[in-house]
Order: structure tokens, then C-alpha cells, then sequence
């Protein structure tokens, strides 16, 4: 058993205050939408731009690390994994939108859902040789005449893992080439650079699952976010 399904599988019994664990991109969303990981009521709401948003996917995919997420066991529920997020709500939000799904904490905020979801519609540049390779909001800002700029959430919707997920891909490939879309691309370079970006489905987030009380961990999360940031802008200067 991973160290992953010992956290899920129920809660151990531990005297450390933390302990961490690890979690694809993919099933983070799924944790989310389930309602397993919420938001206790001293999160903000959701205030990423949407080139904050591009900016993720950039990073996940080349592959790069996007920092820790802080989840509380607050003992809350039943013992089936189900957390807090303490520190990591606008990037599982964003990831959320990638794959085109929407936070259940979104109904019970009030949040305007369909302009979000507009807003942050978020494409896939395939023909793009330099940064920016992702885009939200796209219309009526960037012209697209050839096609090329491909719905991020279409594609995440299939498993490179899986043979059915592979073949899914290899469908879209033929139909963009069919469409006369991507004209710059053989068919077997726009497969490639959709497997690509299917690949951020599996990629590890890193968290830290704490198990103390709530006083900690809002002194925590302030320390993250507040003291912790002068530190990092003190090291940049």
C-alpha cells in the first residue's frame, strides 16, 4: 500500500504534528469535486488572474514543481481522507478550471460561475515555439485563424496512461488535420503535443497534511503567507 492510500484509507494514529504525502494532478481534481477536500471558512475566495492560471499549466506542464499544498485533518468527517485545504486553494481552483471542472465551495460562495468559467477558459498554443504556450480568455483578444489554439479541458478529458485514452487522442489528431486546422504540424507532432499536455494528469503534488488545531494552523498558514513572503522577496533582491 502507497503512502498515498495509508492517508485515504483511514487516519493514523501519529503523534507528529505533519506528515507528507503525495497526489496526481488528476486525482487532486476528483478529491476536490468530491467534496473530500474543502475549504475551512478563513480561506479567501478565488483571486488569481488568468495569467496566473496559464502560468500553472505552463509550469506543470515542463514539468515544474508548483510548491507544497497545506491540508488540515481536522477529524471533521469519516475517516476516508477527507481534509481541509489550508494553503493551496487558487492553485487546486486552477486546476480545477484545466480540467474543466468547477469547486463545490464555488455554490455555497455565491460565485459567479459561468464568468468565471468563461474567463478562464484556458488553450493549448500547438503551434506556438516560445512562450506563452497557454492562454485564457482568448477571444476576442488573440486571432485564431488557423486553429491552433486547442481547449486545455478537451484534451486533459483523456488518459495517456490507457490504451482507450491514447486512441482518443490519436481521434483528435486526425480530426484537426481533417479540419485543415494546425497546417504547420504533421499529424504525428500534433499526437505528440497533445500527449504532452495529457501528461499533466499524472503529475505529483506535493502536500503537508497537518493534524494539530485550529489556532496552529491559522498561525501556520499566516507565517506561509505573510512572513514567509518578505523571506522569498528579501532572497530575490
Amino acid at each position: 500500500m502507497s503512502d498515498t492510500e495509508q492517508i485515504f484509507s483511514g487516519r493514523q494514529k501519529t503523534k507528529s504534528r505533519y506528515r507528507y504525502f503525495s497526489v496526481s494532478s488528476y486525482d487532486a481534481v476528483k478529491l476536490v469535486t468530491s467534496g473530500r477536500w474543502d475549504l475551512p471558512d478563513f480561506q479567501r475566495g478565488f483571486v488569481w488572474r488568468p495569467s496566473q492560471v496559464s502560468d500553472l499549466a505552463d509550469s506543470l506542464w515542463r514539468g515544474y514543481p508548483i510548491g507544497y499544498l497545506l491540508m488540515w485533518d481536522s477529524a471533521r468527517g469519516p475517516a476516508d481522507g477527507s481534509f481541509l485545504i489550508a494553503d493551496g486553494q487558487q492553485r487546486l481552483t486552477s486546476l480545477c478550471l484545466m480540467f474543466g471542472e468547477q469547486p463545490p465551495w464555488w455554490r455555497w460562495r455565491g460565485v459567479d460561475r459561468r464568468n468565471l468559467s468563461r474567463r478562464f477558459d484556458l488553450r493549448f498554443d500547438i503551434e506556438a515555439s516560445a512562450p506563452p504556450w497557454f492562454h485564457c480568455s482568448f477571444e476576442g483578444e488573440l486571432g485564431d485563424s488557423n486553429g491552433r489554439l486547442l481547449r486545455v479541458p478537451e484534451i486533459l478529458a483523456h488518459d495517456p496512461a490507457t490504451e482507450a485514452g491514447r486512441a482518443a487522442l490519436r481521434t483528435i489528431a486526425i480530426r484537426i488535420k481533417q479540419q485543415g486546422r494546425c497546417q504547420a504540424l504533421a499529424e504525428d507532432r500534433v499526437y505528440d503535443a497533445l500527449h504532452g499536455v495529457c501528461m499533466i494528469r499524472q503529475l505529483p503534488l506535493c502536500a503537508t497534511l497537518l493534524g494539530c488545531e485550529l489556532g496552529d494552523v491559522l498561525e501556520i498558514f499566516e507565517r506561509l503567507n505573510s512572513r514567509g513572503t518578505r523571506f522569498r522577496r528579501l532572497l530575490l533582491n
